[in-house]
């Protein structure tokens, strides 16, 4: 109550009208939003995190497998038991993003077996989730312990920097005799490409 006493006093000479109208209507609760940062309960929900997460995992275990089209449901659905609470599981909310995930996740896994197997242009996936100075399960085998050192500008105030990170997934082309590594970042939103 002191504290509360203290931020009306502070107002008088500094607020809207609308954090007035707040302060009228309730002390508490212009207290606690505008002072403590509190908003109001909401259900849990996946966001796109959490889905990020799960198509992520997907597409690892799928493109090791080849892209088969027919095995989408059968890892989305194990990635989904592992990753999403049982009672969020239920939720008419998750069940819709389940059925948007897996028609994308099969849409892109026959579309990327065609271009594997046709107009790739002798490309072929070779790593998923490689990474370089991360460790985790699911890193692929020619994952690096160390992260990529890198030399900078000399005179600056560093001489070199550490990247540490993870590649979704690198496919490799050769042409002319010379091998190249194409780094492929999936992203889970709207577009046609990733």
């Amino acid at each position: 109550p002191a504290a509360i006493v203290a931020e009306v006093s502070q107002l008088a000479g500094r607020s809207s009208a609308s954090q007035m109208r707040m302060v009228v209507h309730c002390l508490y609760e212009h207290f606690g939003k505008r002072r403590l940062g509190l908003e109001a309960l909401a259900a849990p929900r996946l966001g796109a995190l959490e889905l990020g997460s799960i198509a992520h995992g997907v597409l690892c275990e799928l493109g090791r497998a080849g892209f088969d089209p027919a095995r989408v449901a059968e890892i989305l659905g194990r990635q989904w038991e592992e990753s999403v609470p049982p009672a969020l599981r239920e939720s008419p909310a998750a069940a819709f993003e389940y059925e948007i995930l897996l028609g994308n996740l099969v849409a892109l896994a026959e579309q990327e077996r065609a271009l594997l197997d046709g107009t790739g242009g002798g490309a072929r996936a070779a790593c998923f989730e490689l990474a370089f100075g991360l460790n985790g399960a699911g890193r692929d085998p020619a994952s690096r312990a160390d992260g990529l050192s890198i030399d900078l500008p000399a005179g600056g105030a560093l001489g070199h920097s550490v990247l540490r990170g993870s590649i979704d997934r690198v496919d490799l082309v050769e042409r002319d005799g010379v091998r190249y590594g194409v780094a492929i970042d999936y992203k889970l939103g709207k577009g046609k490409s990733y």
